[in-house]
């Protein structure tokens, strides 16, 4: 659920989010802490997180906008920790003969692209690559406090793509730009304004 959690030091998040003990429920039959992450800007959203209290297994989690408002929910139903009976690992069709096709990400330098961008604060470079789109290739950098993410989706304009546009899907922002010849989109869960600051900031450089 949050794929920056593991390269945030806990001071970092902490600069960002404040983080409250908020009582013990159970969740498919485990005992859990209940967490309430709230942001110290309004630029992110909030979470409240149910944690096994025996392995740390995160069970059940809520992304809450500024309002407090539920965006978005995920909890496991049914939960069994220990052994893995590895005849469930099976594939449940036969794949025989079916072929795997990988796609190459090459890693980038982003300005040596030629791009600038500034995303929120406290929020770190993951990576940027290059990865094959539709119709051609683009850039992508993902940027993460920790709990939050965000991508950036740098390409080449079609003629009929709108000069900018804002689209939602649940705690889900995309906000796209276009920058000269190039259509700049940022997607992630980031409230509205957020996506679309990040794309207004972003800019050529050096080319």
């Amino acid at each position: 659920s949050f794929p920056g959690l593991a390269a945030a030091a806990t001071s970092e998040l902490l600069q960002q989010y404040s983080v409250r003990v908020a009582g013990r429920e159970r969740v498919g039959g485990f005992d859990c802490q209940v967490l309430e992450i709230q942001p110290r800007q309004g630029d992110r959203y909030g979470y409240r997180l149910w944690v096994d209290r025996a392995t740390g297994l995160l069970l059940r989690s809520q992304t809450l906008n500024d309002r407090g408002e539920v965006l978005e929910q995920m909890a496991f139903a049914e939960v069994r920790i220990g052994g893995v009976d590895r005849e469930q690992l099976k594939p449940s069709w036969p794949t025989e003969g079916w072929r795997v096709d990988e796609t190459s990400h090459r890693p980038v330098d982003l300005r040596e692209q030629g791009w600038r961008l500034v995303p929120p604060s406290g929020f770190k470079p993951l990576y940027t690559v290059r990865r094959p789109m539709a119709s051609a290739t683009a850039l992508q950098a993902v940027y993460s406090d920790g709990l939050a993410s965000l991508s950036v989706f740098i390409e080449p304009a079609a003629a009929s793509d709108a000069s900018e546009a804002l689209q939602r899907r649940g705690p889900i922002n995309g906000y796209a730009r276009r920058v000269g010849d190039s259509m700049v989109t940022v997607v992630g869960e980031i409230p509205a304004e957020t996506a679309r600051a990040v794309a207004q900031a972003a800019e050529r450089v050096g080319r």
